[in-house]
Formats: C-alpha cells, sequence, structure tokens
C-alpha cells in the first residue's frame, strides 16, 4: 500500500462521520485487523497485566447467547501468548452506538472462560453452524481460525475485555472493561513492513475521539466568562 494511498482511503472513510446512515465501524474494522495485534502488543508493552505478544484469532468472532442459539459477535476474538488470556475486544466509533446487552454477553462469556476454561467457545460455534442456514461460514471460522489455536483456547482460564472507543465516550463504559482505550491511546508505531500506513491511519483515527453528538451538530457548551 502506498502511503497516499492510505491518506486517501482513510480520508474517504473518515467523512462518512458526517454521513447519515454510514457505519464508520464496518469500514474501520477491516483495516484495523490488519495491525490490531501488533498495536495492541505495542500499546501494552508495559502493562503489568497485558503485556505479551498477540495473536489475531478471528474478527468478528459469534459468541452464542444464553438461551438460544443467536450470537452477538466480538469485534475481535484475540490471544495474548505469554499470558495465555483470551482477549475480548470491542470497537466503538461513536459516542452513540453502545449496547448494554452486547456487554453483558461479554461478561458472561469472561466469567466462563475463568470458570470453566475456554473450551465451550468451540462447542458453541458448532451449535451455531449447526443451527444456521450458513453453515460453510462457521465451518471455516472452526477449520481456518480455531483450529489454530485450540488446545490454546481449551486451556485457557483468563479473558480480558478491552473497548477501543472514542475519547468522547469514556463516560459510557466505566466499569464495563477490564481496559478502555481510546485512540490516541493507541501506539503511533509498530514494526513490520506497514509502519509507516498505521502512523497515518492512528492520525486519522484520533480525529474520532473528539467527535461526538453534540461536536457534529455544533452544540457547544457556552463559554463562561
Amino acid at each position: 500500500m502506498s502511503e497516499s494511498f492510505v491518506e486517501a482511503l482513510m480520508d474517504n472513510i473518515m467523512e462518512g462521520v458526517m454521513i447519515p446512515k454510514v457505519q464508520i465501524e464496518r469500514a474501520i474494522g477491516p483495516i484495523l485487523s490488519m495491525f490490531l495485534a501488533d498495536v495492541l502488543a505495542e500499546t501494552f508493552q508495559d502493562d503489568p497485566a497485558l503485556s505479551g505478544a498477540i495473536a489475531m484469532i478471528c474478527p468478528e468472532f459469534p459468541l452464542k447467547k444464553a438461551d438460544n442459539k443467536q450470537s452477538t459477535n466480538i469485534d475481535w476474538l484475540m490471544y495474548n501468548r505469554e499470558r495465555k488470556q483470551l482477549l475480548f475486544v470491542e470497537l466503538k466509533t461513536s459516542d452513540t452506538s453502545f449496547d448494554a446487552g452486547q456487554n453483558v454477553i461479554y461478561r458472561a462469556k469472561q466469567n466462563s472462560v475463568r470458570n470453566e476454561g475456554g473450551s465451550f467457545l468451540i462447542e458453541d460455534l458448532k451449535q451455531l453452524m449447526n443451527a444456521s442456514r450458513e453453515t460453510g461460514k462457521y465451518r471455516y471460522i472452526l477449520e481456518k481460525r480455531l483450529s489454530l489455536f485450540k488446545a490454546e483456547i481449551t486451556a485457557c482460564r483468563d479473558a480480558r475485555i478491552i473497548y477501543l472507543i472514542p475519547k468522547s465516550a469514556e463516560h459510557k463504559v466505566q466499569g464495563l472493561a477490564d481496559r478502555v482505550l481510546t485512540f490516541a491511546m493507541l501506539s503511533n508505531s509498530i514494526t513490520g513492513s506497514y509502519a509507516e500506513e498505521w502512523s497515518i491511519i492512528r492520525s486519522h483515527l484520533c480525529v474520532l475521539d473528539d467527535s461526538s453528538r453534540r461536536s457534529r451538530n455544533h452544540q457547544f457548551a457556552p463559554v463562561l466568562r
């Protein structure tokens, strides 16, 4: 990817902040997937609870609901190899896109990992596959994604919930996650072939930190004199 292409791509995506019905998360998510493992490893390098090499298991990972064979997807299921932790990573790009019901499911799955180990995630996915008309998609996750981490997931007894959100939304997630990262908190530097591209992407994402319903509608607090 050329840097000029990345710049133009992010400019185009970020315009969606001001266009009704455009879902920025769907555009940003696949791009972030390319960088997120390295970015989180760099961001958490000095963190006493989360530092270590991080691997991507699967984007848009389905988490089965407790009382039926429907699912809620976590944006990324990841794995900290050194700490043997599963990471449930959720992306929000707006201060208006929070769903408390999602977080209840994330907490329940986290507790289950800690109490039972992670093997239920694989069994749940098989149940979702058998109940779905899109069995091929679930089979792909099982065979091409989870199979690479089957032993680690089965043995895992720790899971952490991480929210990646605009700074303007911090107040909405107090107590909902083990770690909340605003876009400006993400490391500006990574190693590897696409380090320059990541720096461009991050600079655009940081614009989201100051975006809120009030700012988009030019509803600013009065200046006290």
